[in-house]
C-alpha cells in the first residue's frame, strides 16, 4: 500500500511541476506563419521616400499584335495582369514577358517614366515602341497591400480586409495577399469566406505547398479533418524535406486515427529537424501514448512541456501516460527529468530545412521584377588612389581599380569574371541589346589580384534570378552563373 501511495505522490509532483492551464485537449495543426508585410517583401521600411515609388505593369512583346489584343481586352474590363498571362500562354519562351515593381522615379527607365506621367493608378497607356518590340504599362500602387498589413498586425481586421481587397482588385494574382485575407477573415469568424480566399490564391499557385498548408489547416479548423489530411499529403510530396509539413500531416493522421506508426516516423523527424518546436515534440508525445508506447510519449510530452507547449492538453497526456506505467519505471523517469541536461545540449542544431516560402510578391504571383536602369560607371580614382601591392609594379593594368558603382540590395545573376575593364564592358554591352539590366563590380580575388564581374540585376527574389538565369543558358548565352546576394 505504502508503494502505491509513494507512486501517486511521485506522479502528482511530477504533474504540478509540468502543469499548464487546463482547458481543450486537441491542438490545432500548425498553420504557416502570415506572409511577409510590405517592409519584408519590398525589403526597404515606409518612409518618405518610400512613399514616392512608382509602381507599374509592364507588358512586352516581340509582336505588335500581342500587345494590341491586351490593350482590347483591357478596354473590355479585363484586369491587365491576368489578361497579359492568357496572352502570353501560347507564345514561345522570351516572346513577350509581364513585369511588375515598385521603384523610386530615379531608377526607372526615362522611356517608361514618360509613359506614366500622366496615368493615375489603375489607367493603362497606350501601346509604345521599347526595346526592339511593343509595350504598355498600367500605373499601380502597394498602398493598400502596405496598409492592410499594418491593419492586420494591429488587430483591425475589418479595416485590413477592406484595403486587401482593394489591393486586389489591382493585383489579383497577389496570391501573398489572398492569404493575409484569409487570415483576417478568418479572425472575424468568416471561415468560409477565408477558404474561399486560400481556393483563389490557389488558382494562381496551384502548387505552392505555404498556401496548400494553409488551406489544410482552415479545413481542420472547420473540422473538414479528411480533406485536410488529403491536402497535407499534396503539400508534403512538393516540400518533402519541411518539418512544418511533417509535423501536421503526422497531426492529421492522429486526428483521423490513422496510419499512426507513418505519424509517428512523420513526427519524430519533424522534431529532430527542428528541435525547437514545442509542438513538434506533443504531437509526438501524443501518437507514442495513442499507441501504447507510454515511457517515450512522458519524455517527448515533458519535453515539449519544457519548451513553452501552448497545448492546453499537454498536462492531462503526461499525466495519463504517467498512471500507465509500473512504480520502478515512474521513478526512473522522475530521476531522469529532474537531471538537468548538459550545457552543450542548450543550443539545438538549426532545422534541416527552412521554413516553408513564401508564396509570391504581392505584386502578383507570376510577374518578373523590372531591372533597374543601369547605373553609370564611376569615374578613374584621382592620384590618392592605393598603391600597388607588394611584387607589383605601377603600371595601369596593375594598379588598384576604381570602387565598385552603387549597388541596389536584391539578388544579382554572375555572369562573368575578366580581367580588364575594357573586356568587361564588351560583355555588358551584349547584355544591353538583350535588354537586361547589368552592373560591373571589381574585386580583388587573394593571389589573383583585381577581376571585373558582370552581372545582371537586381532581383527581389532569388528564385526569380535563378529562373532567368537558367533561361538564358538554355538559350546559350552562358554556360555557368552564380546568384549573389547584395
Amino acid at each position: 500500500m505504502r508503494g502505491k501511495i509513494s507512486t501517486a505522490l511521485v506522479i502528482l509532483a511530477l504533474a504540478l511541476a509540468l502543469a499548464a492551464c487546463g482547458g481543450k485537449k486537441a491542438q490545432e495543426p500548425e498553420a504557416e506563419p502570415p506572409p511577409a508585410t510590405a517592409q519584408e517583401t519590398t525589403a526597404a521600411p515606409e518612409t518618405a521616400a518610400q512613399e514616392d515609388n512608382v509602381c507599374l505593369y509592364l507588358f512586352w512583346s516581340h509582336a505588335q499584335e500581342s500587345a494590341q489584343e491586351l490593350l482590347a481586352q483591357m478596354q473590355k474590363g479585363q484586369k491587365f495582369s491576368l489578361a497579359a498571362h492568357e496572352i502570353m500562354k501560347p507564345m514561345p519562351e522570351g516572346a513577350a514577358r509581364l513585369n511588375a515593381t515598385c521603384m523610386p522615379p530615379s531608377q526607372l527607365d526615362p522611356i517608361l517614366g514618360r509613359q506614366l506621367q500622366d496615368l493615375e493608378i489603375g489607367q493603362t497607356s497606350f501601346l509604345f515602341d521599347y526595346q526592339d518590340g511593343t509595350a504598355l504599362v498600367m500605373r499601380t500602387t502597394d498602398q493598400f497591400w502596405r496598409q492592410g498589413s499594418e491593419l492586420f498586425k494591429q488587430g483591425d481586421y475589418a479595416q485590413a480586409e477592406a484595403s486587401l481587397r482593394r489591393h486586389l482588385e489591382l493585383h489579383p494574382d497577389a496570391t501573398a495577399v489572398w492569404q493575409t485575407l484569409s487570415e483576417a477573415l478568418a479572425a472575424q469568424d468568416k471561415q468560409d469566406q477565408a477558404l474561399e480566399a486560400l481556393n483563389q490564391a490557389l488558382v494562381y499557385a496551384p502548387d505552392n505547398p505555404a498556401i496548400l498548408n494553409d488551406q489544410a489547416t482552415l479545413l481542420a479548423r472547420l473540422g473538414r479533418r479528411a480533406e485536410a489530411l488529403t491536402v497535407y499529403e499534396r503539400a508534403l510530396d512538393l516540400a518533402p524535406g519541411n518539418p512544418l509539413l511533417m509535423h501536421n500531416l503526422a497531426w492529421a493522421l492522429l486526428e483521423q486515427d490513422q496510419e499512426l506508426s507513418r505519424a509517428q516516423e512523420l513526427a519524430s523527424k519533424a522534431a529532430r529537424l527542428d528541435p525547437q518546436q514545442p509542438r513538434y515534440w506533443d504531437t509526438l508525445g501524443r501518437i507514442q501514448k495513442a499507441r501504447g508506447q507510454y515511457a517515450e510519449a512522458v519524455i517527448s510530452l515533458h519535453r515539449a512541456s519544457s519548451l513553452g507547449a501552448q497545448n492546453q492538453g499537454n498536462q492531462q497526456d503526461l499525466t495519463e501516460a504517467l498512471l500507465k506505467l509500473p512504480p520502478e519505471v515512474v521513478a526512473r523517469l522522475s530521476k531522469r527529468m529532474a537531471t538537468p541536461p548538459p550545457a552543450k545540449q542548450a543550443k539545438s542544431p538549426a532545422p534541416a530545412k527552412p521554413a516553408l516560402p513564401p508564396s509570391s510578391d504581392p505584386m502578383g504571383a507570376t510577374a518578373a521584377p523590372l531591372p533597374l536602369a543601369p547605373q553609370p560607371k564611376p569615374p578613374p580614382p584621382l592620384a590618392q588612389a592605393a598603391p600597388p601591392q607588394p611584387a607589383q609594379t605601377a603600371s595601369a593594368e596593375s594598379a588598384a581599380l576604381p570602387a565598385p558603382a552603387p549597388m541596389v540590395p536584391g539578388y544579382y545573376i554572375l555572369v562573368g569574371s575578366f580581367r580588364t575593364d575594357e573586356l568587361a564592358a564588351g560583355e555588358m554591352r551584349h547584355w544591353r541589346r538583350r535588354g537586361q539590366a547589368v552592373w560591373m563590380e571589381w574585386k580583388q580575388v587573394e593571389g589573383k589580384g583585381d577581376w571585373v564581374r558582370v552581372m545582371l540585376g537586381p532581383y527581389q527574389k532569388r528564385g526569380a534570378a535563378v529562373r532567368d538565369a537558367n533561361s538564358f543558358r538554355r538559350q546559350g548565352f552562358i554556360k555557368s552563373y552564380l546568384v549573389l546576394e547584395k
